[in-house]
C-alpha cells in the first residue's frame, strides 16, 4: 500500500513539475468551430457518465479538472464480470469549448491523448472506442 502511495505521489509531483515546461502555441479558431455555450474554463470542475443499467459493461466514467492544468479520469468497467477501475492522471489544455487530456494509463503503460468538447452542461469525450456524454458531477 505504501509503494502505491509513493508511486502515486511521485507521478503527481512529476506531472506538476513537467507542466511548467510545456509551451503552448495558439492557432486562430474560427467562431464556427467553437461549441455553443462553452464555459470559459473547466478548472475545478468534475464531470461524470453513468450506466445505471450496466448495459454496456462500463459502469462509470469520471473526469476531474484540478486547477489550471492537472486532470484525472476514473474509468470503471465490469464487462468481464469483474469490476476493474482504472485511474489515469495527467494534464489538460482547454480553450473555447475544446480541450485535450494528456493522461498516463498505467494499466496499459501508455500515455493517451484524448480530445473533448464542452457545450453548456455536456462534455463529449471518446475513450477506449466509445464516445461518452458527461454531465457536471453533483
Amino acid at each position: 500500500m505504501k509503494t502505491y502511495q509513493n508511486t502515486k505521489l511521485t507521478l503527481l509531483l512529476f506531472v506538476a513539475a513537467t507542466m511548467f515546461t510545456f509551451a503552448s502555441c495558439s492557432k486562430d479558431d474560427s467562431a464556427s468551430d467553437t461549441p455553443t455555450n462553452a464555459p470559459a474554463s473547466v478548472a475545478d470542475t468534475e464531470w461524470e457518465w453513468r450506466d445505471n443499467n450496466y448495459t454496456s459493461g462500463v459502469i462509470d466514467v469520471e473526469v476531474g479538472f484540478n486547477g489550471p492544468k492537472l486532470a484525472d479520469l476514473i474509468y470503471t468497467d465490469m464487462s468481464t464480470g469483474i469490476m476493474q477501475t482504472d485511474v489515469l492522471i495527467g494534464t489538460y489544455d482547454y480553450s473555447n469549448g475544446k480541450g485535450t487530456l494528456t493522461l498516463n494509463d498505467e494499466t496499459n503503460n501508455t500515455t493517451v491523448n484524448l480530445s473533448f468538447t464542452v457545450s453548456g452542461t455536456s462534455m463529449t469525450l471518446s475513450f477506449r472506442g466509445i464516445t461518452y456524454t458527461l454531465t457536471p458531477k453533483q
